[in-house]
């Protein structure tokens, strides 16, 4: 077989330098005899180290290989696909992973809208679970450069909170009271005024009546399971979580951003 193998690569090159010499054109009729050893069929006489080889071109056998090959690392089974501006985030390792809208503060309108959120929301506070509230029981309020606002039914607080003398207005809701907590640590320790809720909400805003509000902090908030940072600045109860994008409002006080 080796023997076959030489006398099938000397047949070739003869034939090819007895062009040349008759052509005296070396560089065409050397190129010839490349292309020609390289694209000649692969028969059971000459290449083929078995009969049970199909025959194909040396090119194809030899140089795709090295040349046009591409490796291609399989789909990461964790890799979070987000898409921006009202697209989805999605676990892609389990079904059952939440599927979150991606949400640019910078699209909410204005007077802000209330709607029913498919979000599981949970407030920890010293190891205590102080509130729980399933996906869909919740309403949150979207307004223009505003973090989502979270309300949840009063059922679903855990612990007995009272009412402050702080009141506030917004021009949207209406008036607003506030409430305190006291620690499940500790009866020495209370944060006043860090809950709030419309006992009196203005039309529109009548669905979230009687639902209760956290600022974030300083208990633990979390959306979806996802630990949420606060809108900036004081005066806002916003939610600020991975999937919420745009310029928030608060960073430089009550002012509006300019972009």
């Amino acid at each position: 077989m080796e023997r076959e193998r030489w006398v099938g690569k000397v047949g070739v090159g003869w034939v090819v330098s007895s062009l040349t010499r008759k052509s005296g054109s070396n560089l065409f009729f050397g190129g010839l005899s490349l292309f020609a050893n390289l694209l000649l069929p692969c028969s059971d006489e000459i290449f083929c180290a078995s009969k049970s080889t199909p025959p194909r071109p040396l090119l194809q056998t030899w140089i795709k290989p090295i040349f046009f090959t591409t490796t291609s690392k399989p789909p990461d089974p964790q890799r979070v696909d987000t898409k921006r501006r009202g697209g989805t985030k999605k676990n892609m390792a389990t079904d059952s992973a939440p599927t979150r809208t991606v949400l640019n503060v910078q699209s909410f309108p204005r007077p802000p809208v209330v709607e029913r959120c498919n979000r599981h929301i949970q407030i920890m506070w010293h190891g205590a679970l102080i509130a729980d509230c399933p996906a869909g029981e919740t309403y949150w309020v979207l307004e223009t450069h505003h973090a989502p606002t979270y309300y949840i039914p009063p059922n679903r607080v855990r612990m007995p909170i009272s009412t402050t003398p702080r009141s506030t207005y917004c021009e949207y809701k209406g008036q607003a009271t506030y409430y305190s907590l006291m620690s499940p640590a500790s009866a020495a320790e209370t944060v006043s005024n860090r809950i709030w809720s419309y006992t009196e909400p203005l039309k529109d805003y009548e669905p979230i009546k009687g639902y209760i509000a956290f600022y974030v902090g300083p208990w633990d908030c979390y959306v979806d399971g996802e630990r949420a940072n606060p809108q900036p600045g004081e005066y806002y109860g916003g939610w600020v979580t991975s999937d919420v994008q745009g310029i928030i409002k608060g960073q430089w006080g009550t002012w509006d951003p300019v972009f």
